[in-house]
């Protein structure tokens, strides 16, 4: 749906892996994630590249964790930048603040970031009909 109001078509599912994020992070002016986080630093899980004879093997975490180290190495020209992931929002807390991916974007020039500190399962979420939706704990 955000890619249809801005016009731009988004990556998803297996188009969304990090190669292809670190490549059009830089050339964007709207940054959308919606994807799992990790806990301790909110760095986001992307699509991984399948690889002949992989199988059902899971690939390492570089393949296709987003870091803050990656963020970092990029130039970000996004107004903003949207974490809608589980803990997009944590990482160590030191004396100027939490260190983690949503920092890194403001690091790497994104102008303002919007992430959550906590976990998605916890969350309750409305919708327009005033249901409340709850997702599994």
């Amino acid at each position: 749906m955000v890619g249809r109001l801005v016009g731009v078509p988004p990556l998803v599912e297996e188009k969304a892996t990090k190669q292809a994020v670190l490549e059009r992070i830089s050339s964007v002016s709207l940054i959308h994630f919606t994807a799992h986080g990790n806990a301790e630093r909110g760095e986001i899980a992307l699509s991984p590249i399948p690889t002949p004879n992989s199988g059902n093997a899971i690939p390492p975490q570089e393949a296709y964790m987003l870091t803050m180290a990656d963020v970092s190495r990029v130039k970000v020209r996004a107004k903003l930048v949207v974490l809608s992931c589980c803990h997009s929002g944590s990482g160590e807390i030191r004396a100027e603040g939490v260190i983690g991916i949503a920092r890194a974007f403001l690091g790497s020039g994104a102008r303002s970031v919007f992430g959550s500190a906590v976990g998605h399962s916890r969350l309750s979420y409305r919708e327009a009909d005033g249901s409340v939706l709850r997702t599994p704990h």
